[in-house]
């Protein structure tokens, strides 16, 4: 259980042990008072000691009355905090950690929009791609359109270097890679047909192009 839930549920019961001692507190303080002082001389008729008897009777009525009412607030708070300790607090804790729900849920979509992904923006792809004596190869079968970092690598005993081009028109050129050595470029893919080639010398001609789809 988290510890926020925890705290709540300790703030609770104390708030209900202090109701059930303020109950306490006002059962004793709602006491009759005792009639210290001396007795008033009464007529020949006794008329002035009834009146004080049923002064008393109705007191200790009204003292009874406000007793039961105490006990039964003291008991309704009792069983309540025994409830609060059987789980009901568990509900309770939920329903003011719901209150942070949105706060939570605005703090989690200021991080989504902040993120480069959630904006719309094409995340870079890599792309490897061997030249040998004379062929070019891919390490992925299938592109979809997006920005591409490529990786050219040269295994073969000349310098090459790569051209990407479109309908005709080369799009962009890595620099002369010596034998042994590799090179990155960047490009932007189009949904299309490409052709990877070696524009140097006639290496094209002796079959280092490759026919590429990006969807």
């Amino acid at each position: 259980m988290p510890q926020r839930t925890q705290s709540r549920r300790m703030y609770t019961r104390l708030l209900l042990f202090s109701l059930a001692g303020f109950a306490l507190w006002a059962l004793g303080r709602n006491r009759p008072e005792t009639h210290d002082r001396a007795p008033e001389t009464v007529d020949i008729y006794g008329a002035q000691a009834n009146d004080t008897k049923n002064t008393r009777a109705r007191e200790r009525s009204s003292y009874s009355k406000r007793r039961l009412a105490t006990s039964l607030t003291f008991a309704t708070l009792f069983f309540a905090g025994a409830a609060l300790s059987a789980g009901a607090g568990d509900t309770v804790a939920e329903m003011m950690e719901g209150s942070d729900a949105p706060a939570a849920a605005e703090t989690t979509t200021e991080a989504t929009e902040s993120s480069p992904a959630a904006g719309g923006e094409s995340q870079t792809q890599a792309l490897t791609a061997t030249e040998e004596n004379f062929s070019i190869s891919l390490d992925k079968d299938t592109l979809t359109a997006g920005t591409y970092e490529i990786t050219v690598v040269n295994n073969g005993s000349a310098t090459h270097d790569l051209a990407v081009e479109e309908d005709g028109t080369t799009e962009a050129t890595s620099d002369s890679i010596a034998p042994g050595e590799s090179t990155t470029m960047t490009v932007d893919l189009d949904a299309g047909e490409y052709v990877f080639y070696c524009s140097i010398g006639n290496h094209r001609a002796m079959g280092m192009e490759i026919t590429v789809q990006v969807t």
